[in-house]
């Protein structure tokens, strides 16, 4: 008896199952996926797109090419938001003491996290003044109010650039415009070679900066003192090599190509860069005339700033040389000179520190001296030499807003500078009451932005609470060049 052998299905008869099996596994592979993102995007992190210029300069806003970063929302699951870290919440009022702001409402904001539940804070003199939480509820005890110091991770991202001068492509002319020179100067100084070359003598020489507008110069360096950007375009166009190098004092940068006549955009900038700032708001500060000889000071516009930092790349052509570094708010001054042998620190005539050191002649050195939240520091080559407070650490009447600032180098015989970096802090203040305090309840946070003077935050409509906190903003994403975690 002979086997039957079983007939063969057709491949025909075979498609229509497959076909089938394949369109049900691509749905559920779809559904998967939507689900997880779901999940991610609702538990996990989120993405966020930076509008506004409030967070300017840790972050960079724009209603078109604003920043794109990246929150964690996981954090706040099994801790709380910490002093100085950049969080991201939902607007959490409708109606402010300014005003209607019901449309904002359902949106999320960022901002740094300045003040905890429980706290009252004052803003004077530019820094953030804490009273602790045991003072909820009871009358506000100034004297017991302690600066809060922020740390140098945080620092670091906070340093606003006021001037930077590699001297590349300067004259003594140019540089004379952001510098007083004394009489001396033309056959004491010198640029060569993207160095600024110093041969005082035995008589020391002062230059001081002078922070510049089409009006003229200020007494200090203000709060609303911002870089001026230099950005370098490329042609996309294929076959075309323009090249624009361009400075842009707004958001929006754009240019157009010499060769090809080309519309230059943001995406088409190959290099970014800047030598000085100007203040944003001269056209509001300063009274609207053409020629003003002295600029008149308006309280409401303007904040100089005490907290300043001073960096330069140094060579000391022997170990007689030496370089002076000083900041100047109001009536008193910070110095730290430099020679190979030791740097010295002094407030006023007050002698504050002497560290030895070892410099090797015509070797050049890093060198960064700051006032920073009534503490002096000084780092050589990255490293730290000294942090000493020499402010008042709790709040007092002797802590009022500077009415003048100056940051000056003096040299002894022969010096080289690489570079000369000036940046400064963010000035925090009350824009209703100078000396009052910010009372935050027992689930509220305060929340500032880093551009203080140009930022909708607790000033206005008051604490966040708890209940709106998303997450923590971990690292911008996009563009690229901007790249970067946050701190």
């Amino acid at each position: 008896m002979s086997k039957k052998t079983p007939k063969k299905q057709s491949a025909k008869e075979e498609k229509p199952a497959k076909k089938k099996e394949s369109a049900w596994e691509f749905t559920r592979s779809m559904v998967i996926l939507i689900g997880a993102v779901l999940l991610i995007k609702f538990f996990v992190c989120d993405i966020f797109f930076i509008p506004t210029g409030s967070m300017e300069q840790t972050l960079h806003g724009h209603p078109d090419n604003g920043d794109r970063i990246l929150c964690t929302k996981l954090n706040y699951l099994w801790r709380n938001p910490e002093r100085w870290e950049v969080f991201v919440f939902k607007f959490p009022y409708e109606q402010t003491p300014e005003g209607d702001n019901s449309s904002y409402k359902g949106e999320y904001f960022i901002k740094r996290c300045v003040g905890l539940p429980g706290e009252s804070l004052a803003l004077i003199g530019g820094d953030v003044f804490v009273l602790p939480s045991e003072y909820i509820n009871k009358p506000a005890v100034a004297e017991k109010a302690e600066r809060a110091v922020k740390p140098d991770h945080i620092q670091r991202t906070l340093w606003l650039p006021v001037y930077n001068e590699d001297f590349k492509d300067l004259s003594l002319e140019e540089f004379q415009y952001y510098w007083q020179l004394p009489k001396t100067a033309a056959s004491s100084l010198s640029i060569s070679g993207s160095r600024l070359n110093i041969d005082a003598g035995n008589n020391p020489m002062t230059i001081t900066f002078k922070p510049h507008t089409r009006f003229g110069s200020l007494s200090g360096i203000p709060d609303r003192y911002v870089r001026r950007q230099v950005v370098e375009f490329a042609c996309p166009v294929i076959g075309c090599k323009g090249r624009v190098r361009k400075t842009v004092t707004s958001p929006k940068m754009t240019a157009r190509c010499p060769i090809c006549g080309e519309y230059l955009q943001e995406s088409d900038v190959i290099s970014y860069d800047f030598r000085t700032g100007y203040p944003s708001n001269y056209q509001s500060s300063f009274e609207k005339v053409s020629k003003v000889a002295v600029p008149q000071y308006r309280g409401e516009w303007w904040h100089f700033v005490p907290d300043l930092s001073l960096t330069t790349g140094v060579t000391l052509k022997d170990s007689k040389s030496s370089v002076l570094y000083t900041i100047i708010v109001d009536n008193t001054t910070y110095n730290a000179r430099l020679t190979a042998t030791n740097l010295e620190l002094t407030k006023g005539e007050e002698k504050l520190q002497d560290i030895p050191l070892a410099l090797t002649p015509e070797k050049q050195a890093d060198f960064q001296f700051y006032h920073l939240d009534g503490q002096l520091r000084a780092y050589l080559n990255g490293k730290e030499l000294c942090d000493i407070t020499v402010d008042p650490t709790h709040l007092s009447s002797a802590i009022t807003n500077p009415q003048k600032t100056d940051v000056a180098l003096t040299f002894s015989g022969g010096v080289t500078l690489d570079n000369i970096d000036i940046k400064r802090d963010i000035f925090y203040y009350n824009y209703r009451d100078s000396r009052g305090f910010f009372r935050l309840p027992a689930d509220g946070y305060m929340a500032l932005g880093d551009n203080c003077p140009s930022s909708n935050d607790s000033r206005f409509w008051g604490p966040v609470p708890q209940a709106n906190l998303t997450g923590t903003a971990q690292f911008v994403w996009w563009p690229l060049h901007a790249i970067k975690m946050l701190h």
